[in-house]
């Protein structure tokens, strides 16, 4: 199965034009998402969370759960006139208050794409985290993770990459890890020695 696991994360990796460390298989994409956006680490009063006017539903109740008890706030950025979101509205809207800007590709239907590249280009020039979520891409669009420029993207192995229901794959950037704090480990992510120590 170990075998099987890293062939998995490799192909996942070129797939994306990742590194393999950078990929976690999951089981779907809405825990890998929601494992990424609680290691985000605690928020505070005032935070501000920007998404697009079709972020996926799942994620909306992650970030609503957060925002409610922290005293953040979530606020979409408006589209242009295809329906897309739009980087120019979302450039005016950022200042320091703002700890993620969250997108989701494409919307589960309409056919809209979403300009993720641009959209990335401007969470970069802020230094801002940017969490793709890619469920609908995956396996029909092509990914670049550099060249979109995200944090974070999360993907559905059950949709057009044809897997079964229950898995996912999940990238984070290598230089983003530092920023993130796991909710939670286990003996795999943090295996301990013969005496319990890490």
């Amino acid at each position: 199965a170990r075998e099987q696991t890293e062939r998995a994360r490799t192909l996942a990796a070129q797939l994306l034009n990742a590194q393999p460390a950078e990929i976690a298989l999951t089981t779907g994409n809405s825990p890998g998402w929601g494992a990424a956006f609680a290691a985000l680490g605690a928020w505070q009063p005032g935070d501000r969370i920007l998404v697009g006017r079709h972020e996926w539903g799942g994620n909306l109740a992650t970030m609503r759960l957060t925002a409610q008890r922290a005293g953040a706030s979530i606020e979409a950025i408006p589209s242009d006139s295809s329906g897309a979101v739009d980087p120019e509205a979302l450039e005016a809207m950022l200042d320091d208050r703002v700890r993620l800007i969250a997108l989701t590709w494409l919307p589960a239907n309409g056919g809209l794409i979403n300009p993720a590249a641009a959209i990335g280009k401007v969470a970069r020039r802020h230094g801002v985290p940017y969490f793709i979520d890619a469920a609908q891409a995956v396996g029909q669009l092509p990914i670049d993770v550099a060249q979109l420029g995200c944090d974070v993207l999360s993907g559905a192995g059950r949709k057009a990459l044809r897997g079964p229901r229950g898995t996912g794959l999940l990238y984070v950037r290598q230089d983003f890890l530092p920023r993130l704090t796991p909710a939670f480990v286990d003996t795999y992510s943090a295996p301990l020695d013969a005496d319990g120590e890490p």
